[in-house]
């Protein structure tokens, strides 16, 4: 059964990141078979965009922070990975600026502005998963 992440925020993205990256690196040994990738990744199309080549799998992953910085971080640690894997381009959903380390602005204000951003994303990569 696939899993979809939605690694939210700061320490979301950077814990998300390694935990990605660590998976990868464990199933890349191919001792849990040749299907096991696909329930954390799927496999990625081929890229046309002139980043890393040898990213064949993407991560079943929604980031979200409103910082862009912290999500294009989290897209330089997988691309900068030796294990082959990266972030689709279209799994992310951020802010123009942060909440200045403001919970409540973050959970009353941008949380119900993107909340519709978010779920699409979610249900793209659920879909997704079940092809």
């Amino acid at each position: 059964m696939p899993v979809v992440t939605v690694q939210l925020g700061q320490c979301g993205n950077q814990l998300g990141a390694a935990w990605f990256d660590t998976l990868a690196e464990e199933l890349s040994s191919g001792a849990y078979g040749p299907y096991a990738a696909h329930a954390y990744f799927q496999q990625q199309e081929a890229n046309s965009s002139g980043s890393s080549a040898a990213a064949s799998l993407a991560a079943r992953a929604v980031l979200v922070d409103m910082e862009p910085k912290v999500i294009y971080s989290a897209r330089q640690r997988a691309q900068a990975s030796r294990h082959g894997w990266c972030y689709s381009s279209g799994s992310a959903a951020s802010g123009q600026s942060g909440s200045g380390n403001n919970w409540a602005m973050g959970h009353h204000q941008w949380g119900p502005r993107m909340a519709p951003a978010v779920l699409e994303l979610v249900r793209r990569q659920v879909t997704s998963a079940n092809h």
